[in-house]
């Protein structure tokens, strides 16, 4: 009988961890110690009493759970990569009273004559992730005005704008669309952690040096790769 209780007793507490039930969630009639005999009907009830407890707590039916489940904290055994992606017309001006263009490309550009202002989209990270590269989608044709790009950090409190990388541009003598990529050490790891306490990260566009908007000049999107350590 010894070794019969005994058995029982592992299969009662392994059953228990396995529904995920707390201590408070159910009380056992029976306890059973070495060296004292195990009744059926003992053991069956505190199955009974298990059974009960954890029918209150789940419903399932089909391939469908219900209820209150408790489930542990999902770390990765190595950081899980992700995108996220902005497209063009996400973006507005800075300024509110700044006219803006949509084009057939699904870019947007500041139509105020000789304008130098920027456009800003939020990019909409995790807390906690990890920026490892961001890839512009330019239009630019346009050979005398270009287009400067980079991820910042809008922090609310003081209203200031940190970039992340040195601002990449555009260049209207090649290819219309252009694709500028900003990877590894290029991103500043000091900020490259994203903290939503108070803080965003964002992506501002505005004519590079001694350039101004034009109506070949849109930013058409941003991809941007990160990494978390667990789910979210």
């Amino acid at each position: 009988m010894k070794q019969f209780s005994v058995h029982i007793m592992a299969m009662i507490v392994v059953f228990s961890l396995t529904v995920g039930l707390n201590a408070a969630d159910v009380t056992l009639p029976y306890y059973f110690v070495p060296d004292t005999p195990a009744r059926a009907s003992e053991v069956n009830e505190n199955f009974e009493e298990l059974e009960n407890a954890v029918n209150e707590k789940v419903d399932r039916s089909g391939d469908t759970m219900t209820g209150d489940l408790t489930v542990p904290k999902v770390v990765y055994s190595t950081p899980r990569e992700h995108r996220v992606a902005i497209s063009g017309v996400q973006f507005r001006p800075r300024n509110s009273t700044d006219g803006y263009a949509i084009g057939s490309n699904g870019g947007t550009r500041i139509t105020a004559a000789n304008s130098t202002n920027f456009v800003i989209a939020q990019a909409n990270l995790p807390n906690g992730a990890t920026i490892t590269s961001i890839t512009y989608y330019i239009y630019d044709s346009d050979p005398a005005n270009d287009l400067s790009v980079s991820g910042r950090v809008h922090n609310f409190a003081t209203g200031s704008f940190s970039e992340l990388h040195v601002p990449v541009k555009s260049n209207g003598s090649t290819p219309a669309r252009q694709v500028l990529t900003v990877t590894g050490t290029a991103i500043d790891q000091g900020m490259a952690v994203v903290d939503n306490t108070d803080s965003t990260i964002t992506i501002v566009v505005l004519p590079y040096t001694n350039c101004v908007w034009t109506a070949s000049l849109y930013i058409v999107g941003v991809s941007i790769t990160y990494t978390l350590s667990e789910a979210q």
